[in-house]
């Protein structure tokens, strides 16, 4: 009988001890559950990166691109370019934290002649620039300092197309095929981004066309 009373005691504070138990992981689950509407006073909110929370970002679309174009075919001759333009892109990010002048530019357009080459025309004039494509990521520039548009490895691509019309053909070159320039000057004040680039065609006998120039001003 004795060991009938004790054995029972025991299942007592077995099932007594089981429910304290319960109680407890209940209790904790509860005070660790994290509220994401963040409407528990308890609740520490922990920002993935504080640094977003405290740095605005200093990277700004630009709100206007204006560009002018030139084809040089001899010293003295300078043809504006063209009649008509189709932008495939035309954008611009600048970045001026820390006193720094960072930019972001991607250009590609096509031509749209309206007039073809005749049979009465020189055939210096033959030739025309119909496609153009400068792709510049994450430049770092001095202002008045120039940069090549032919390295890859730096982010810097070009490319450009001229058609013959007395030919009826098609030239292309990109990268180190050719010389190319640009250069870049910057007004915090006037938040704008102005410069100018260069293709040379003058090693290349082929071609009629000396250079093709462009100058353009990025309001930021």
């Amino acid at each position: 009988m004795k060991n009938i009373f004790l054995k029972h005691l025991d299942n007592q504070k077995f099932y007594i001890s089981m429910l304290l138990m319960t109680v407890i992981s209940i209790a904790f689950f509860v005070n660790s559950c994290q509220d994401t509407f963040g409407t528990d006073p308890l609740v520490n909110k922990v920002p993935v990166d504080p640094k977003d929370t405290i740095q605005k970002d200093n990277k700004l679309h630009a709100k206007q691109i204006y560009w002018r174009f030139k084809e040089i075919v001899k010293a003295n001759q300078i043809k504006e370019w063209p009649n008509s333009i189709t932008y495939i892109n035309n954008s611009a990010i600048i970045d001026t934290t820390g006193g720094k002048n960072i930019i972001w530019l991607n250009l590609e357009m096509k031509a749209d002649f309206i007039t073809k080459f005749s049979d009465d025309e020189k055939p210096d004039s033959a030739d025309r620039v119909e496609y153009l494509k400068i792709k510049i990521d994450s430049l770092e520039f001095t202002p008045n300092q120039s940069f090549s548009m032919d390295n890859l490895q730096l982010g810097r691509y070009s490319r450009i197309e001229i058609y013959n019309q007395q030919k009826n053909k098609k030239y292309s070159f990109e990268g180190s095929d050719l010389m190319n320039r640009i250069r870049f000057d910057i007004s915090h004040i006037e938040g704008k981004i102005s410069g100018n680039f260069l293709f040379d065609f003058q090693q290349i006998n082929y071609i009629k066309t000396i250079q093709f120039l462009g100058n353009f001003s990025i309001y930021y």
